[in-house]
């Protein structure tokens, strides 16, 4: 035996041959957080409760707001997000379930999907998720973030904005359908149990800046569970006539007033005069990767 040679154990030589194996796949370079309008922005939709087979066409679910972003200078592409059997003119389609799939199986295809597709390129995106889809995107990150089984190593999703989305239980319909017919999608949006598996403010790789929006009308996901989050923005508008659950995604112009917060709702500020719609607060929440 040579001196200074050791002989190296069976498990030295794993590590060895494991370390050098991560070292022949680099890892995606970082990207940069900065503010900007050419990111992909994804755009998912909610639960649909409309379908006897689910399903939406995403053209006309986030047509007024695609069109509206390219209208406001977003050079990023726009892509919209179907996970039902029956969603169609989607961009992407991570899975093809029905209402009785769970939103942790959701997050989870969709983690992949962006880790495919972005993350591993090294690629940073937006989301924009109205109702149910804000919590699909939660369940996303709280997976990566945590390294739970099944998800990828790493995402990058540099800004997420809520429209509606039912962060707190308290969801009228989800209770409803819950209660009546047990879909299991109703069902965890009702119960505090799938609130508990999701972070509050869960992040990205390297960090993710959320916005979170109600509005006081809304009798389906009430403003004070549409921002039942510990996110920095947070903002809420007063009643405005004709809009709904329903449509607040797809409110781009319009008179509206609000409040909002920008320190995780300890203060809030009550501006005058007319403010900006809906989509509008979404398009900006994704331009700004951190202060607005």
């Amino acid at each position: 035996m040579k001196q200074g040679w050791i002989r190296p154990t069976i498990g030295a030589v794993v590590v060895g041959v494991v370390a050098a194996l991560s070292m022949a796949v680099p890892a995606a370079a970082t990207p940069v957080r900065n503010d900007s309008a050419d990111k992909p922005v994804l755009f998912i939709h909610g639960f649909d409760g409309e379908h006897v087979d689910p399903g939406y066409d995403c053209n006309s679910y986030w047509g007024a707001a695609v069109s509206a972003m390219r209208g406001w200078a977003w050079t990023g592409d726009l892509v919209t997000v179907g996970y039902y059997t029956g969603d169609t003119n989607c961009s992407l389609r991570p899975s093809r379930g029905g209402r009785f799939t769970s939103i942790l199986d959701l997050g989870k295809q969709l983690a992949e999907t962006i880790y495919q597709r972005y993350s591993q390129n090294g690629v940073a995106v937006d989301v924009i998720a109205h109702s149910m889809g804000g919590l699909i995107i939660r369940s996303a990150l709280t997976g990566v973030q945590e390294r739970r089984d099944g998800y990828p190593p790493f995402i990058f999703v540099e800004d997420v904005v809520t429209l509606s989305t039912p962060h707190g239980t308290g969801s009228a319909l989800a209770t409803l359908c819950g209660a009546v017919i047990l879909v299991k999608q109703c069902v965890e949006m009702a119960s505090p149990a799938l609130m508990l598996s999701l972070k509050d403010n869960p992040q990205g790789t390297h960090g993710t800046d959320w916005t979170v929006v109600g509005f006081e009308g809304d009798v389906i996901v009430p403003s004070r569970v549409a921002t039942n989050m510990n996110a920095r923005h947070k903002v809420i508008y007063n009643d405005v006539p004709g809009t709904s659950h329903a449509n607040i995604h797809q409110k781009t112009t319009g008179s509206w007033t609000h409040k909002y917060s920008n320190d995780h709702g300890d203060t809030w500020t009550d501006p005058s005069g007319n403010q900006a719609a809906p989509v509008r607060v979404a398009n900006n929440g994704c331009y700004w990767y951190f202060a607005w």
